[in-house]
């Protein structure tokens, strides 16, 4: 592979990793209500 085509792969890697984080931090907050009581320890703090 040319390191073009590599940095390329990396930038979308990185886009599609952050759009993850969103979209898991989105559904982390919907569910946050009913999973107050098992998750004793801060996952925010973590995913960042």
């Amino acid at each position: 592979m040319r390191m073009g085509q590599r940095a390329k792969r990396l930038e979308h890697g990185a886009e599609d990793i952050m759009w993850r984080i969103e979209r898991e931090s989105r559904e982390a907050g919907k569910l946050r209500g009913r999973k107050k009581k098992m998750a004793s320890k801060p996952t925010s703090s973590q995913a960042l």
